[in-house]
């Protein structure tokens, strides 16, 4: 396949650069600077150890994929690439529900459509779980480990309309309980872009796209921009003053401070970056005395060791040259497609549009050292779990349970791709 799609692109590369298309109307996309430099080295805080090498790998070859994790009274749930959203432990692997009967792994979506893939997910105090679909909204779920769960859609995406430019994937959420109208919830929820899709989110990473975070005041159904002109923002988390909420920039490789509350309400400051990978999710350990947060990197490197995509995001002008390449093949196929009704064609252009080209160049073999990162409120690294021997890596959550009076901690550790669901225990 990738050998026919070579030389389909170079002849598309021909036909294009013979015809009198204007590029500029055509693809719509601005490149954006994006240099954020890597720690020189694995020393310092980042000091290298093997601590994480040591994770076992529950229920390998069983699940897909389970990018978010959420624990109610020591009962854990995670979110697959299949849809559904699980019940799992050290012994269980119980497929509860998927919201949307179709799965986007499964029919690898051309555009919003209405398909499930379950990506963040938080409890509120009473049990229900809200869920973030990124092409649907936010939905909860009551009683979800009862026979017959409840789901409704809480937040529409389209809502997001009313800002002006709806939302294409949502990613991640957290919840200010009782802060919105009549007692009710106000969802916080990261909006990753409004032109590229979950299914080829490289694109808003080589392009630079910026996002945004949103609040819905549940009761109110009233939605809001709260921060704009994030990169990549992904992972969320509520400060336990609520004052605040914690933003992972994915594509910044840096974790923002914003001021929802108080004198300084409407503030945003750089908590922690330079972090030697992508953070995706961000949650809160399982420290009762002190407040601190696990980080889940993509995979960590450094300055002495770059991936191959950290060296293409670092010229502008071939990042400009693959996206009009790829975006303008893309279009050709499909057009042959419907031409020809031809079935080739239109595999052709989705194995383009769903970001499998640059996927070989993400996920290359430079991107296999693991990183957990575990910091204060004040953004300070407490200390880091590492697996240099690429055992453990493509991470996107953390989520602790303290046991022995708070002597040990047994940590659940997710990923967006890994095949399984890790799980480590530690001394603190």
């Amino acid at each position: 396949m990738l050998m026919k799609l070579i030389i389909v692109l170079c002849l598309s590369v021909i036909i294009v650069h013979s015809l009198p298309i204007n590029k500029k109307g055509l693809l719509d996309i601005q490149i954006k600077d994006n240099v954020y430099p890597l720690p020189k080295s694995f020393s310092g805080v980042y000091e290298a150890n093997k601590k994480l090498s040591q994770t076992l790998k529950l229920h390998n070859h069983n699940i897909t994929g389970p990018e978010s994790l959420a624990i109610f009274n020591g009962r854990i749930v995670a979110s697959a690439m299949d849809g559904y959203i699980y019940e799992i432990n050290d012994d269980l692997l119980k497929p509860i529900l998927k919201i949307a009967e179709q799965s986007c792994h499964e029919i690898q979506p051309k555009e919003n459509i209405r398909c499930s893939r379950p990506l963040g997910m938080k409890f509120d105090s009473k049990g229900v779980l809200y869920v973030v679909e990124p092409y649907l909204g936010v939905f909860a779920i009551e009683n979800i480990f009862k026979d017959n769960p409840k789901v409704t859609l809480v937040f529409d995406i389209e809502e997001t309309r009313s800002l002006g430019k709806v939302s294409t994937f949502l990613d991640d959420l957290t919840i200010d309980e009782g802060a919105g109208a009549s007692g009710g919830h106000v969802l916080y929820v990261s909006d990753v872009s409004q032109k590229f899709y979950l299914h080829n989110f490289v694109w808003t990473i080589m392009t630079s796209d910026l996002g945004r975070v949103v609040s819905y005041d549940v009761n109110a159904k009233k939605v809001e921009s709260v921060v704009q002109n994030l990169f990549f923002p992904n992972g969320m988390e509520i400060t336990d003053d609520r004052t605040a909420i914690l933003i992972n920039e994915f594509g910044a490789r840096q974790v923002i401070k914003h001021y929802i509350k108080g004198p300084k309400k409407g503030e945003s400051k750089i908590l922690l970056s330079g972090l030697p990978g992508e953070p995706d999710n961000i949650r809160r350990s399982d420290n009762k005395d002190k407040e601190t947060y696990w980080l889940a990197l993509l995979s960590a490197r450094t300055e002495e060791n770059p991936s191959t995509l950290d060296l293409f995001l670092r010229d502008r002008d071939f990042r400009r040259q693959l996206t009009q390449l790829l975006t303008i093949a893309n279009r050709i196929f499909n057009f042959f497609g419907d031409f020809f009704d031809n079935k080739w064609f239109h595999d052709l252009a989705a194995y383009i549009n769903n970001d499998i080209p640059i996927h070989h160049i993400w996920f290359d073999e430079t991107l296999n050292y693991g990183m957990i990162v575990e910091i204060d409120g004040n953004g300070d690294i407490i200390r880091t779990l590492q697996a240099p021997d690429s055992s453990l890596t493509k991470l996107t959550e953390v989520r602790e349970i303290r046991i022995n009076s708070g002597k040990q901690s047994i940590l659940y550790i997710g990923s967006f791709i890994n095949d399984y669901l890790g799980k480590l225990v530690i001394e603190n």
